[in-house]
Order: structure tokens, then sequence, then C-alpha cells
């Protein structure tokens, strides 16, 4: 029975997948199979004159990604259709073409072994003995060497022009196109400078929004580089770009694996081009933006009295805060709610207005406040409780402690075994035992943190007495008919009683904190009992919107 071989080819870039490598590795790779009398088998097909994707043609996994890549998407395919339907051989017209880096050659090697299948090179024979390892490792490396050497050559010649005063290759900044007579290599479109000129004013002068800018110019015929539509991290980039006020850098950043990493400053490469801007306007800019960072992000836009005390009682995750807008079916106005929703990863969907739970939890509370005996009986137990509770979280800090600590000495073990020659341990064999070791020793340490966490949440002393000092003086002022606590008053006090709001999905709730047992409470016939009789049947609908979904 004749083996069943695939073709996998690969080129660096896009732009390279447009010249003749792509044809001439398959047809290469194409006439091998035909040689050793291998059936080619595969799902994915190229044109054999252009190397492009097509629907039919000879059947091979191609890439234009870098080696770089360590996952390519031809290559996870390749992958994928051994383990679906299975094949002997792959065939590949040079290693460099599978991986110039040694390490990741043997990697990619592997898992096809893992599947069954070998993989073989057009180009050099490569025996499964010591010798021919040694020379797949050498060959490998060489070229990894070679192209190393040609991508120096190839930046350095770039930082030279980049000295010289010109831009170098690349998509200019939108507003400029490419031009080896004007200024730095770049001239201006007035069109486009237009449209910068209306951003920087717009935002700086009229005080519009990013996404406000975003919204006119989606509305207009200006149109981004890609042709569709603006969004708000291209117009946030533009707002920071130095080249409309004459100056861009090379050499600003460099490349580790996947990361892109600043350089110092010292290292930069300035070039002048012609500005779009003057350097008033664009100063103005970038202190806005830092305002907006600083300042305007940490200010809440709205209250709410019980934003991260309102959980859940079935997966206990918070519900989040927002507001739903006037204006939306026939709602007046704003409407405040807390919400549970499957797609932020809760346990279900639910909604309820922030209106008609925030009363019910200061009702409750308040009635507590005004029997400071009451209060005081309950945090005691509630201290007792956390106590009992906190002595099996130390004994089980203990037993975690030792779980790291072994996982620890089992990582030194195993380094040990490895360096090893006499336990002859591969180098995957290595990797899978310290992946599984290092994956029990975050669990071990993430449970750990959390019980850490949980201890230091133990009411201390100090607070006790605060939350007495504070009773007593809430109970004055409630029972005076000239003091009216406020929302942020009344969430002063929640926070210092630790309260939690507990929802269930039968219209129910408890509410827990520093005070001893839990105060229940039914918030589905509360929103009827506090409406006026001739809107409550209109809110029957409503409510069921809000409580019972």
């Amino acid at each position: 029975m004749n083996k069943r071989a695939i073709i996998y080819a690969r080129v660096s870039t896009d732009d390279q997948r447009n010249n003749y490598s792509i044809p001439s590795q398959v047809a290469e790779c194409k006439k091998y199979v035909e040689a050793k009398g291998y059936a080619l088998v595969g799902n994915c097909f190229v044109d054999p004159d252009t190397g492009q994707d097509a629907a039919s043609g000879i059947p091979a996994f191609v890439d234009d990604y870098s080696s770089r890549e360590l996952s390519r998407p031809a290559l996870d395919a390749a992958y994928e259709y051994l383990e679906l339907y299975g094949y002997d051989v792959v065939v590949v017209y040079s290693i460099d073409r599978l991986d110039r880096d040694p390490y990741k050659l043997r990697t990619h090697e592997y898992g096809f072994i893992k599947g069954g299948a070998i993989v073989e090179y057009v180009k050099g024979d490569y025996a499964e003995t010591p010798d021919g390892q040694f020379m797949k490792t050498v060959v490998g490396a060489a070229a990894k060497l070679d192209n190393d050497w040609r991508t120096e050559r190839f930046n350095r010649g770039k930082r030279q022009k980049a000295r010289r005063g010109f831009f170098v290759a690349g998509r200019p900044p939108y507003g400029y196109e490419i031009n080896r007579e004007a200024l730095g290599g770049l001239a201006i479109v007035e069109k486009e400078a237009g449209v910068v000129r209306w951003i920087f004013d717009t935002y700086v002068k009229d005080g519009l929004s990013l996404y406000g800018i975003v919204d006119a110019l989606n509305q207009s015929k200006a149109k981004p580089y890609n042709g569709g539509e603006w969004q708000k991290s291209t117009v946030a980039r533009m707002l920071k770009n130095t080249a409309y006020v004459g100056t861009i850098f090379y050499n600003k950043y460099e490349r580790n694996e996947k990361e892109l990493k600043l350089r110092d400053k010292g290292e930069w490469i300035e070039i002048k081009i012609t500005a779009i801007l003057g350097p008033d306007i664009f100063e103005a800019a970038q202190q806005r933006i830092i305002e907006s960072r600083e300042y305007r992000r940490k200010q809440a836009i709205r209250f709410y009295m019980l934003a991260g005390m309102v959980l859940c009682e079935t997966c206990e995750r918070p519900y989040f805060s927002q507001t739903s807008k006037a204006g939306k079916g026939r709602r007046a106005n704003d409407a405040p709610i807390y919400r549970h929703r499957v797609r932020q990863g809760h346990c279900g969907n639910k909604t309820i207005s922030a209106r008609m739970l925030e009363p019910i939890v200061w009702e409750k509370v308040e009635a507590l406040l005004l029997d400071p005996a009451s209060l005081r009986d309950g945090y005691t137990q509630a201290l007792e409780h956390e106590r009992a509770a906190n002595g099996r979280q130390l004994e089980m800090r203990e037993i975690l402690y030792k779980e790291v600590g072994k996982c620890e000495q089992m990582q030194r073990n195993l380094t040990g075994a490895y360096t090893d020659p006499d336990v002859k341990m591969t180098r995957t064999e290595y990797l899978e035992q310290r992946a599984k070791i290092q994956a029990d020793s975050k669990n071990a340490s993430s449970r750990l943190q959390e019980i850490e966490a949980q201890l230091s949440n133990l009411p201390s002393l100090e607070e006790y007495e605060s939350l007495e000092r504070f009773a007593e003086e809430i109970k004055e002022r409630l029972t005076g008919a000239e003091w009216q606590p406020t929302p942020a008053n009344k969430r002063r006090v929640l926070e210092l009683l630790h309260v939690r709001v507990m929802l269930n999905y039968n219209g129910t709730g408890n509410i827990t904190g520093w005070f001893g047992d839990p105060l229940g409470f039914s918030y589905k016939t509360y929103c009827l009992s506090v409406l006026p009789e001739p809107v409550r049947p209109y809110w029957r609908v409503r409510c069921r919107a809000f409580c019972q979904r």
C-alpha cells in the first residue's frame, strides 16, 4: 500500500506570496512525491502557476508567515488533517521552510511524529541517526544565522537611510504620501491634511470627544486608509502622532520574538518632514489627552449606592451597574439598573431597577441602625462566626504552604534529573513534566492567595468600636426631623457594615454583613407596594421584566 503524503510550503510575508517561491516549492515537492510513489492528499489547494490558494489544483498546505511564528494557519491545518484523516509523510522543500530555529524545527517535527507522520525534505537527506540529526541541526542553525545576517543588513540599510533624513519604507501617516523630492521623502496630501486639521481643531477648541469625532467623520465623505469606517483607536493615534508637527522617528522599537519593545530615546532617529499643524494646537491636544487619562477617567459618571454590593445567590458573581438611557422604547428618563448577564460570564440573565432595590436595602439597614443594641449583638455573632470559619482557613493555609513547597522541590528534582546524563530524559518529557508541576503550583498559589485575602477581612476591635460610635450617631440623626441621609451617606453606612445583597431568581434576597443573621426581603412584592394604585397595572409588566428574568 502506497504511503499517503502532504506538501507543506512557506514564505515569510504576504508580498513574497506573489513571487515564484511558492509555485517552485510546490512543484519540487510534487516531483519528490511522484518519484517516491506516494499518494498526494490534503484538503487545501494552490494554483500551480500563481501559488495562490484555490478551490482546486495541487493539494498543499501553504503559509505566508514568518518562521518566528510557532503557530501558523496552514501548519495548524496540516496537524488537524493528520488527526482527522491521517497520512504518513510531510514533504517540505528544505529545512528553513519548516523552521530555521533548531529547537522550533524539532518541535514541529515532533508534532507530526506524535500523530504518526514523518517529515522528509526534498533538499537534503537526513537519516534518523545521531549523524543525521546533527546535520539537520547544523543546517537549520546555518539557515537561521544567514537569515539573521540578512535581516541585520536590511535593517542597517534602513537606519542609514533614516539618518540621511528620509522616510523609511512603510505606509506614511494619514495626510502624507511618499515623494522623494519632498522634505523627508513625504509630501502633504492637502485633502487628507484638511481632515487632520479638522480633527485637532474639533478636539481642542470645540471639546468634542473621540466618539463624537468618529461619528462626525463616518457621516462625512472622508475615509481612512482602509476605505472602511473610522475607529476611535485610529483617531487616538492620530492625535498623538508627532508627524503632524513635522517630526517622525525611526528605530523607536526593537522586536524580541513577537513582542515590540520601546528603545531608549537616544537610539531614535529623527526625520524632519513638512508640518500640517502648528506646535500650539498639538501641545493643547496632548494636554487634553493627559487630563482625560489622569483626571476625568477617575471620576465616576454616575453614582450607584449598591455598586459592587449586589451578588447572585446562585453563582455568587456580582451584578454590574449601568444606566439604560432615556429615549429607548418608551423610556422617558434614564433608568439605573443592576444587571446579571450570561454574556458577561454570569449564570443567567437578570435585571433589577436600582430605584426599586436601593430603598429596600436601606429600609432594612435603617431599622437595624435604629436599634444599636441589636446591631452590637449581631456584630458579636458575626465576629465569632468569622473566627470559627477562619480557624478552618488557617488549617488549609498550612496545607497549601506545604503543597507549594512540595511543588518547588519537585521542580528542582526534575531539573536535576534532566541535567543528569545518566537519566536520559528527553527535552519533550522534561517540558511536559515541568508544565504539570507548574500548573499544580499555580493552582495551589492561587488558592493560597484567596485564603490570605479572606483572612485579611477578619473584623478588628477598632472597626467594632468605630461601628458602635457610628451607629449611635446615625440613630440620633435618623430620629431627628431635620436630617435626611444622602445616597453617599447611605453608601458609607453600608460599606462600614460590609453589606452584601444576595439576590435569588424567585424574587427574594438576603442582606448580609457584620450584623449577625441575614436580613431577608422580597423585592418582587415590594416593587408594587411602593407604587401608587393607578400605575400598578403597567408596572406589573415592568416588574416581570426587571425582577423575574
